[in-house]
């Protein structure tokens, strides 16, 4: 009594079922981020798959302003002043920094289903003079340079590695980077 060419067949597709739809559940039931560079510069940025758009546009005072808004029943934030980077880290999050002289600094994802934010990095600097600018983010966690105070920092270095930290997107791990 033989095995059949077809019940071999069978057999094989219902496991690579079995199997694709054990690896959809674990996919779906995490989150999965994005990676990528900050933008800083004006411009309309759609999500990745197209249901929200975050515009930045040159304000009075020479500093970018974020709105975002939700392509699917329009609602829009208010206004983000001195935003210096964004990157779009899943379809509905969108990470971004906030200078300190026209606005809070920090780093804050927000949620375009919510049309909520939440902070991942706040001032550090009790007065609140800290400078932040995104750099990239990968594998949940944030690369950015930092200043404590804006008005002592060297314009010249502060996009280079002097100046680079990272922090998990909970929060948590702010350290400077020593290797990248």
């Amino acid at each position: 009594m033989g095995v059949s060419k077809n019940n071999i067949t069978r057999w094989l597709l219902i496991s690579v079922i079995i199997v694709s739809i054990s690896l959809l559940t674990i996919t779906c039931s995490k989150e999965s981020f994005l990676s990528g560079p900050a933008i800083d510069q004006r411009g309309s940025f759609l999500s990745p798959k197209g249901g929200c758009k975050a515009s930045l546009e040159i304000k009075d005072g020479g500093f970018l302003g974020l709105t975002i808004v939700s392509k699917s029943d329009g609602r829009r934030s208010d206004t983000i002043d001195e935003v210096t980077g964004i990157i779009w880290i899943s379809e509905n999050k969108l990470l971004y920094s906030v200078g300190s002289i026209y606005g809070i600094p920090g780093i804050f994802v927000f949620d375009c289903k919510t049309m909520k934010k939440e902070r991942v990095l706040g001032p550090r600097n009790p007065h609140g003079t800290d400078y932040i600018k995104l750099k990239e983010f990968s594998e949940g966690t944030v690369y950015f340079y930092y200043s404590p105070d804006v008005e002592l920092m060297d314009y010249d270095e502060f996009r280079t590695k002097k100046y680079l930290y990272q922090i998990n997107l909970d929060g948590t791990g702010f350290k400077k980077v020593h290797n990248k």
